[in-house]
């Protein structure tokens, strides 16, 4: 089923607040797949995931040369998946608010230099949640 965007139901908050994590699909350089474990933010107030990453990963890279994504969470018999498009982001401001945002759903992340923030605005998104 696809959701409206600018009309998310409760249950979409209730089924992204624990702690779980999602997968990540990217296109590599050889137009495959590249699927990463990640956590994430979903906001529902502006629709965009956050993410952290550091800068020289595999994701970051295939971002950089294909930014259309796709992010899923499953639990149990419940799923949403998010499609859209990725920037990296590499001002502190913005890494600063996806790591709060990582740290809110999880738990602090220890410090890394090399830290960047993926964030997704959310074009479509598909799920019984």
């Amino acid at each position: 089923m696809a959701y409206a965007l600018d009309n998310l139901p409760d249950s979409i908050e209730d089924f992204l607040s624990t702690r779980a994590f999602g997968a990540l699909n990217s296109i590599d350089e050889t137009k495959n797949i590249h699927t990463a474990v990640v956590g994430f933010h979903f906001n529902m107030a502006d629709t965009k995931i956050r993410i952290i990453s550091q800068k020289n990963s595999k994701k970051v890279k295939n971002i950089k040369q294909n930014n259309h994504v796709s992010l899923s969470q499953i639990r149990e018999n419940k799923w949403l998946s998010f499609i859209g498009t990725a920037t990296i982001k590499y001002d502190e401001e913005s890494i600063k608010h996806a790591t709060d945002a990582y740290t809110l759903r999880y738990e602090k992340p220890s410090e890394n230099p090399d830290r960047v923030a993926i964030e997704i605005k959310i074009e479509k998104m598909l799920g019984n949640a």
